[in-house]
């Protein structure tokens, strides 16, 4: 196996460009950001990179939603988190932003959970740019742009983050990788990757189920009794 580096890595991604994809790493929404805010994502990144970097069990998603890691490159961390997660990972990270901050609710299942954990899992995205509805359109009902949105991840934004995703699941040695949700399952499965166990999204009403399987897999006590492990898989 070859070694994880946070550099090639990071450079993968900024590479990474693909129709309605915002890039956080080196894309300005001119809507939200200061204008050296893909620098400042590109930071973040870096410190929860090096922070991370020993972390044996892994949390991997479908994308980022257009109020989290689009506005702070942090994955599953919005505005509102920011301080928790520098806190909790013993580093620093800016926001990158202009105006308030704004929360995301897969943001908020997260970090209620990881505020009660002692080991530090690795959290990620398979499609790790923020896929949006449509370049240059307007959102009737609120006069804003589309890249507002979120979408789901298409084969498009798939094929464009491969070799992301293979550097990643080539480069590090986890003990566990657990999916959120059904479309990173789906994809890891068909990239050929075994032993992934899927997690429920906590969209949709899912969230106490994610939230205790969260629990259970960082060795901590469920605030409410809902089965083994396996029932959620």
């Amino acid at each position: 196996m070859n070694r994880f580096n946070i550099i090639d890595f990071v450079k993968i991604l900024q590479e990474t460009k693909s129709e309605n994809l915002f890039n956080p790493y080196t894309d300005l929404c001119m809507e939200n950001d200061t204008l050296n805010a893909p620098i400042i994502r590109t930071q973040n990144l870096m410190r929860y990179l090096e922070k991370t970097l020993d972390a044996k069990i892994m949390f991997i998603g479908e994308a980022p939603g257009y109020l989290g890691c689009r506005r702070t490159g942090l994955p599953f961390t919005d505005e509102r988190h920011l301080k928790q997660a520098g806190d909790f990972l013993g580093t620093i990270f800016q926001k990158a932003t202009d105006g308030g901050k704004d929360k995301e609710t897969s943001a908020l299942h997260v970090w209620e959970v990881m505020k009660e954990v002692t080991e530090i899992p690795f959290i990620w995205n398979i499609v790790p740019m923020h896929p949006f509805e449509k370049e240059g359109c307007i959102k009737q009902e609120h006069n804003e742009p589309c890249q507002l949105t979120n979408r789901t991840p298409n084969k498009k934004d798939f094929d464009a983050n491969m070799k992301a995703i293979e550097y990643l699941m080539d480069t590090r040695d986890f003990d566990i990788i657990y999916a959120i949700g059904n479309k990173a399952f789906d994809k890891l499965t068909e990239m050929g990757y075994k032993h992934i166990k899927k997690v429920r999204h906590p969209s949709h009403g899912g969230s106490n189920i994610f939230k205790d399987t969260m629990r259970k897999s960082l060795g901590i006590k469920p605030k409410e009794t809902l089965g083994s492990l396996d029932d959620f898989f």
